[in-house]
């Protein structure tokens, strides 16, 4: 059997011929021709045109005909390095599920063909870690700015918002959590080698992630600041309001605004005090348990200390 020969890459043209100069539609055709016999006569089985037609630089050649291909700008001095990482369930097979969550399905047989009943959870998710590193210049706001951002109708501010910078997202459902957050932590040192800007990890206060991110932290021996997502946070604030008022009533509203004040100027421990006293004192009004923060519920005060 004979094996067929071809090659890859750049030909060298005729004499006289330059790759990077501007060519009628005939000198590239003479030229194509040429490179064709040359290879002919060496024997090749499978010929091409030498890439003589692409001006001398395949990337600069395709950069002008697809997409998807960018610069990495380098990072603005002062420019904050940000790590994120997060869990996604993807819908599996169930032999694809990991052996906790195939056990579990296998052990809790639905009452119903075509749908779930109350309380019955499919087992069909295997977790996906998500992990995301950019850079981004930083964006100094006060607490009222960040509550005013959260209105329905808010007072936009003029200047622009800093973007990130050579953002990378990437997810792997094979690979453990902590692998994952391992690479995350590769690619961020690699953006900064030296370690001379800051970090920033945004989590969103699973305690599993927490775990696996302290761990990391410790093993490194890195500098970083834990910023837990504020939307999180309110989702825990809203949950705490409705014990103490009436779902949609202004009074929870206004709560939910004092407290998250009180969050973001750093009072959280005041405010955790607070939620032990109210939980275990006698049900009253947020507002008469304790009239500079009211009573925070306990996730809230426990999410927003961390």
């Amino acid at each position: 059997m004979k094996i067929r020969t071809t090659h890859v890459g750049s030909l060298p043209g005729p004499s006289g011929f330059n790759p990077l100069a501007d060519h009628t539609d005939e000198d590239l055709r003479r030229t194509v021709e040429w490179v064709i016999n040359e290879q002919r006569a060496a024997g090749i089985d499978l010929i091409n045109e030498g890439e003589l037609t692409k001006g001398g630089d395949w990337l600069a050649f395709m950069d002008h005909r697809l997409g998807g291909f960018e610069e990495r700008p380098q990072p603005a001095a002062g420019s904050i390095v940000v790590l994120t990482t997060d869990a996604k369930g993807v819908p599996m097979r169930k032999e694809a599920l990991r052996p906790q969550t195939r056990k579990a399905a296998e052990a809790s047989p639905h009452k119903l063909r075509t749908r779930l009943s109350k309380g019955e959870k499919r087992h069909r998710k295997r977790m996906a870690t998500v992990a995301s590193v950019y850079s981004i210049a930083p964006y100094v706001r006060s607490a009222d700015d960040l509550v005013r951002e959260l209105a329905p109708v808010r007072e936009v501010r003029t200047e622009r918002r800093p973007q990130p910078q050579g953002k990378r997202v990437w997810a792997s459902v094979r690979q453990a959590p902590h692998a994952v957050i391992a690479e995350m932590f590769d690619e961020a040192r690699g953006r900064d080698p030296k370690g001379t800007r800051p970090w920033v990890v945004l989590v969103d206060g699973q305690e599993h992630q927490l775990r696996l991110l302290r761990q990391e932290i410790k093993r490194r021996r890195v500098t970083v600041t834990l910023i837990l997502d504020l939307f999180h946070v309110l989702e825990y604030l809203w949950a705490a309001a409705f014990a103490f008022y009436a779902e949609g009533s202004t009074e929870a509203e206004h709560w939910v605004r004092t407290q998250l004040h009180a969050l973001l100027r750093g009072r959280a421990s005041s405010i955790a005090a607070a939620m032990r006293r109210s939980a275990t004192g006698p049900r009253v009004g947020v507002a008469q348990a304790t009239p500079s923060l009211g009573g925070v519920g306990a996730p809230a005060a426990a999410m927003a200390a961390r």
